[in-house]
């Protein structure tokens, strides 16, 4: 059980390419992280309690299928595509912060309004 744990936390090698093996190993690092901050942030919505119910379904939504996505570019990058699996995290970390910037613009400018005007 530990031997199979540790096959998934350690990055795979390529012999025969070294730039692949750094490019595999940076991108596991990134992709662990992903894997352990995930579960812990999905915990702290359950127990958080703070955000109104539809909000936090939705919150949780979106924690497990990121973590199902990190999951599927671990098996990616050990079936050896390791440029794919970059490309679609850098593309999926571009598309979450233009969201989430948008969201925090749109919630600023909500917030701003409704305490400008008198009444």
């Amino acid at each position: 059980m530990l031997k199979t744990l540790a096959s998934w936390i350690r990055s795979p090698i390529f012999p025969d390419d070294a730039d692949k093996t750094r490019s595999a190993y940076l991108l596991n690092v990134m992709l662990n992280t992903f894997l352990l901050i995930l579960p812990a942030l999905f915990i702290n919505s359950l127990l958080g309690g703070r955000l109104p119910t539809p909000r936090r379904l939705t919150t949780q939504t979106i924690l497990v299928v990121s973590w199902l996505i990190v999951l599927g570019l671990q098996f990616i990058i050990r079936k050896g595509d390791v440029k794919a699996a970059g490309i679609a995290l850098v593309s999926i970390g571009f598309a979450g912060t233009t969201i989430m910037g948008q969201s925090a613009h749109r919630q600023f400018h909500s917030i701003f309004l409704r305490s400008s005007w008198p009444g």
